[in-house]
């Protein structure tokens, strides 16, 4: 990864980081919450740096994701995100 994709990755986590923190106040259960910051994610992967492996990835986060428990952090889906 070259520095600005790196630079637009980490501008990424901190806008999904504020979504969570602002979904989560309003009640929003946090798996749903995740699962959308997952599909908004492979859809930057394959949009923006242009990967074929884009809903791989997603269907792998989402199994992930499955497995947390009822109330996950999000910087455990900062690090899924890391992964990829």
């Amino acid at each position: 990864m070259n520095k600005q994709q790196e630079k637009a990755m980490q501008k990424m986590l901190i806008s999904v980081q504020q979504q969570l923190e602002i979904a989560t106040e309003k009640g929003v259960p946090p798996n749903l919450c995740f699962i959308a910051v997952i599909a908004q994610s492979a859809g930057y992967l394959a949009g923006v740096e242009g990967r074929c492996d884009a809903a791989a990835i997603l269907a792998d986060m989402h199994a992930q994701v499955l497995a947390l428990p009822d109330q996950p952090s999000s910087s455990r889906v900062s690090d899924a995100l890391r992964m990829h």
